[in-house]
């Protein structure tokens, strides 16, 4: 949790590497603690109702602690995205790190009520939601807004990335001061005879919006 001053003080350390590490160290630590926990509900000896208890408590703290891991990996993207902006890729990591911790929430309350008997239908329950819910906060809208955001508060943009996102970013990109030369591939692609079932409102708002913006000479 050392932010933006550990960055600055550690030598070699960049921001990049700084997400990686905390990411690699959530998976690591993710995946020791699920299997403990599966192995010790399996195969731990439990003779007393006390045991029980304990053998739950214990493991749930176990939890928490992963918790509190997922929590540190979390900041240190947001870190490296405030410094170097959304991509793709890095809205993926932090959606697969709020999908990891419901899991470990599914598992802890299974650990509370000692039942398990819901959870593999419940994590297929959060896994299909946690899709649809990626799907609808629209990523490469989301991404142009937020890398927009920075370049007009006086920060840098890779214009090459960005004229690489889908229809849903163009209405963001117009925003910018000379937003013709990321609008191309978008422009290509929405002036493109789509037909019936290839008709959609992002596109549809993508045509509108590249349609008061001068073609790129």
């Amino acid at each position: 949790f050392g932010g933006h001053d550990h960055v600055l003080r550690t030598a070699g350390l960049s921001y990049a590497d700084y997400a990686h590490q905390g990411y690699g160290q959530l998976m690591a630590a993710a995946v020791l603690t699920l299997a403990v926990i599966a192995g010790a509900r399996r195969w731990a000896r439990v003779d007393r109702r006390r045991d029980d208890a304990l053998l739950r408590a214990l493991l749930a703290a176990l939890c928490l602690l992963c918790l509190v891991v997922l929590a540190s990996a979390l900041k240190r993207l947001g870190l490296y995205e405030d410094a170097y902006g959304a991509t793709r890729l890095r809205m993926l990591a932090d959606a697969n790190i709020l999908w990891l911790g419901a899991v470990l929430l599914l598992v802890l309350a299974t650990l509370a009520t000692g039942r398990s008997g819901w959870l593999p239908r419940a994590l297929v329950l959060v896994s299909a939601c946690g899709a649809v819910a990626f799907a609808a906060v629209n990523p490469d809208g989301r991404i142009a807004s937020r890398t927009v955001d920075r370049y007009l508060a006086g920060g840098r943009i890779d214009g090459h990335y960005l004229s690489g996102l889908s229809a849903d970013a163009a209405v963001p990109l117009t925003r910018l001061r000379y937003p013709e030369c990321v609008l191309r591939g978008i422009r290509t692609e929405v002036e493109r005879p789509e037909g019936l079932l290839g008709a959609n409102l992002a596109r549809a708002r993508a045509r509108d919006a590249v349609a008061g913006v001068p073609p790129y000479e």
